[in-house]
């Protein structure tokens, strides 16, 4: 037979009375001899204060709380997240350094003009004008097919400027380094000319960058920001594994999330589309650290010491 314990409601006295069947059943009191009800478990609990009676209900089971497991997915996910930044750090270093490798580059293109029909024809006897790092300058007028071209152009910005009688002029920002260039066409670069009367002038922008100062600087930026984004992913990996501090882990996965934006604020996301595409399996990577971090915070509601 179980037993239950309740509290006696006129002396205090604990009483030792038989467990309950379906139905309630009565206990007596030794001490006082006052008549106890015993309820039986499957009752609901009690609405008010006067109806407890201790030890009386079953106690509910704990909660499930989350499983060892989760701090080592969150580990597992942080350390493949430092892979990723260490790489795409290492490869925006790698791009720079390669940038300041000495050498001139030859710069060679097209200049058309329109028809009424809509197809275009080579325009002989344009103007090009380069300008480029250091002071470089240089004039050059297209042949008979419309194209030209330049040699010994040093690594950097330049800007070219097209024009001819009777039409608009064109400038056009480039870039060359051994790393990238712009326009990245091998064919060179084509310039479209049209009438004065349609256009006094126009920009075209090839590259997000306009001298080698700022490509590097651009580069050593992002190589910075995510060596640091890795080193906070790295600790919030070894927190996560550790399970302390768990706000940690999920700062580590917003700096994964976040960092992306910087490749693009910076211009290098559209000049090496291969390493912006990267960033993207890393901002699911960050999302995913945040999601499986935020459990246990939301589950206790702050985030415990270890031996708390």
């Amino acid at each position: 037979m179980n037993w239950v314990t309740i509290r006696c409601p006129r002396c205090g006295a604990y009483v030792a009375a038989p467990s309950p069947g379906a139905r309630t059943s009565w206990a007596s009191c030794p001490h006082c001899y006052t008549t106890l009800p015993v309820v039986a478990p499957s009752d609901p609990p009690p609405l008010f204060s006067w109806e407890v009676y201790p030890n009386v209900y079953p106690t509910l089971a704990p909660p499930r709380v989350p499983g060892h497991r989760l701090p080592m997915a969150v580990a597992l996910t942080l350390v493949v997240t430092t892979v990723v930044l260490v790489g795409i750090a290492g490869v925006l270093f790698w791009t720079g350094s390669s940038a300041l490798a000495p050498g001139t580059f030859s710069l060679a293109g097209e200049v058309d003009a329109p028809f009424d029909t809509g197809l275009a024809f080579p325009l002989q006897g344009a103007f090009v004008n380069l300008s480029g790092e250091g002071g470089f300058r240089a004039a050059v007028v297209t042949n008979g097919s419309g194209q030209f071209a330049f040699t010994g152009v040093p690594a950097g910005g330049a800007l070219v400027n097209v024009s001819a009688p009777g039409y608009g002029s064109v400038a056009v920002v480039i870039f060359l380094s051994q790393p990238y260039r712009a326009p990245a066409d091998s064919g060179g670069l084509v310039v479209t000319l049209q009438p004065s009367s349609v256009s006094g002038g126009t920009t075209v922008v090839e590259s997000p960058f306009s001298s080698l100062e700022g490509f590097l600087t651009s580069l050593w930026s992002g190589t910075v920001l995510f060596g640091i984004a890795a080193a906070v992913s790295g600790l919030g990996a070894v927190y996560a594994r550790e399970g302390r501090h768990r706000a940690v882990p999920v700062a580590a996965g917003a700096a994964a999330l976040v960092a992306p934006a910087a490749l693009f604020l910076l211009g290098d996301a559209s000049a090496f589309p291969l390493v912006g595409y990267a960033t993207a399996g890393l901002s699911a990577l960050g999302a995913l650290a945040i999601s499986l971090g935020l459990i246990p915070l939301l589950w206790e509601g702050r985030a415990p010491e270890p031996n708390e």
